[in-house]
């Protein structure tokens, strides 16, 4: 029980933004109908998948400890560097477009009170740099889940 209350409290914002995505999808597929859409109202420009949403165009799954950070599963060939702050993850050989976005989430398989990742993203070069944060609130690597998304 003492678990579960710990996985709460240290989830408690990403657990009521999970529930408030979840319900808000539910209600707009349970209340909205096929009759309630007139015609003309949904244009070619609001269905151009350009627009609608960004996609994930690499990832990676950094493992690692307090001093090193070595590579994981990614969707192409990445190097990873480890340094005494943090880690340089670069996707070999791959260029991103300047208005791509890095999305990094922290592990929870290290202690519960390791700190979060600050980041520092080359789409020309394709690497980022992940500064992490231990409970000594002392710069380290980190291990991570690591996204580029591109509209």
């Amino acid at each position: 029980m003492l678990k579960i209350l710990t996985f709460i409290r240290h989830n408690a914002i990403a657990l009521v933004a999970l529930f408030v995505a979840i319900g808000g999808s539910s209600y707009a597929a349970l209340s909205i109908n096929g009759s309630q859409i007139r015609n003309g109202t949904i244009n070619a420009v609001k269905l151009d998948p350009t627009s609608i949403a960004g996609s994930i165009r690499a990832w990676a799954i950094v493992y690692g400890d307090d001093f090193k950070a070595t590579a994981g599963p990614a969707s192409s060939r990445i190097r990873v560097r480890s340094f005494a702050t943090g880690e340089t993850i670069t996707w070999v050989n791959r260029h991103f477009a300047q208005d791509c976005l890095p999305m990094a989430t922290p592990f929870a398989a290290v202690p519960a009170n390791y700190g979060s990742v600050a980041s520092q993203f080359d789409a020309a070069h394709g690497s980022l740099t992940l500064f992490g944060f231990g409970p000594d609130k002392v710069g380290r690597p980190q291990p991570a889940y690591v996204a580029i998304v591109c509209p």
